[in-house]
């Protein structure tokens, strides 16, 4: 597995941030690199990287509900983020979501309604249902693949959903374990 170099910019310096920019395109192509953005709110797809061609499609967007500074678990959010998504990217993307505490079968059985990817674990909840603890992310899996299915969703096997897009979104989750995803269609 190729290594991987992660960057949390902190913008101290205005004209050395300037500078960094001009430098860290070039370098990360001249090894083979690959940008990726993550953040818990709306202005991770509204940065400029496409732009200024740091990022290239197929992108892979994963929004996050539920948690602590991030965007609000309200129903108005994720059609939000799903609308701005299409919007800013057109169909060159995969979708993904995932929420936090209760929040996260609902909004995952919503976004898998809506063509999205979905991801469960107990990184994210620590229940089965209301009450319920979940012993291990395999009933969280179980649970919500029974809910999409029961919804006449189809539900991506390993091998496609290690596939395309999927195989580098795989290698770049958790150095290469892969957690809970799954492709609805």
């Amino acid at each position: 597995m190729p290594p991987y170099l992660i960057v949390d910019t902190e913008i101290e310096n205005a004209d050395e941030y300037e500078k960094y920019k001009a430098s860290a395109k070039p370098i990360t192509e001249q090894y083979g690199g690959v940008y990726r953005a993550r953040g818990a709110n709306m202005g991770v797809l509204e940065t400029g990287l496409v732009d200024r061609g740091l990022i290239k499609p197929p992108f892979f967007i994963q929004t996050i509900f539920g948690i602590l500074g991030g965007i609000g678990a309200d129903e108005e959010n994720l059609m939000h983020m799903r609308r701005m998504a299409l919007k800013l990217f057109g169909e060159d993307h995969e979708w993904s979501v995932l929420a936090a505490g209760r929040f996260q079968m609902p909004y995952t059985t919503r976004a898998g309604t809506m063509g999205g990817n979905v991801r469960v674990g107990l990184e994210d909840s620590l229940y089965l249902g209301k009450g319920q603890f979940a012993e291990t992310n395999a009933q969280q899996v179980t649970k919500i693949r029974r809910i999409l299915e029961d919804l006449s969703l189809s539900i991506a096997t390993p091998d496609e959903s290690r596939t395309g897009i999927w195989d580098c979104i795989l290698k770049s989750m958790n150095s290469g374990r892969v957690r809970n995803a799954f492709r609805t269609s």
